[in-house]
């Protein structure tokens, strides 16, 4: 992998992808598992090693040192879809979504969680609604607040070619809300 073989990270994710799923599955809880479920975090997961085996900037030598990178990586896709969570609420302020407050599910009454998994279903509704799968990458990484230089190069186009798609998704994303 450190070669940049994508077969051999194919391989390796295939055959460890029970391990990684386990490890998954231990961090979400009950919240967690409304906004997003084991599969969506394990292609997460799975998309930032090929990303890094691609660039070559897998430096893991030994088992140990690789687990501990995708131990990291499990816990920065945890950090960034809850981030993204975070931001598409606020986004969705229009419509009153982030106008209310946060609250801890245990805090909330059972309108409020009926409320709270109706804007999720909604944000989700949205998002797969954009069709070409790079459109929903430029998205989930605008949402974890990547800017449109980083977002251009992680995709190898260029930072204006990001820009236009993502003036294009905006403008499907708000088509869809009406």
């Amino acid at each position: 992998m450190q070669a940049g073989d994508r077969e051999a990270a194919a391989l390796f994710m295939d055959r460890f992808e029970p391990r990684v799923r386990r490890r998954i599955r231990r961090r979400l809880n009950r919240v967690v598992r409304r906004l997003f479920d084991s599969q969506d975090l394990l292609s997460t997961v799975c998309r930032r090693l090929d990303r890094y085996v691609r660039s070559g900037r897998l430096t893991a030598t030994t088992e140990a040192e690789l687990w501990s990178f995708v131990n990291r990586v499990v816990e920065n896709a945890f950090i960034d879809k809850s981030r993204a969570y975070d931001r598409m609420r606020r986004s969705e302020g229009a419509e009153g979504a982030a106008d209310r407050p946060h609250t801890c599910a245990s805090d909330s009454t059972p309108a409020e969680n009926a409320q709270n998994q109706d804007d999720h279903a909604m944000i989700r509704d949205r998002i797969s609604r954009i069709a070409d799968p790079m459109d929903r990458e430029i998205t989930d990484l605008w949402i974890r607040g990547t800017p449109h230089g980083v977002i251009a190069d992680l995709l190898g186009v260029s930072p204006a070619r990001v820009r236009k798609r993502w003036q294009r998704i905006r403008q499907t994303l708000r088509e869809t809300a009406n």
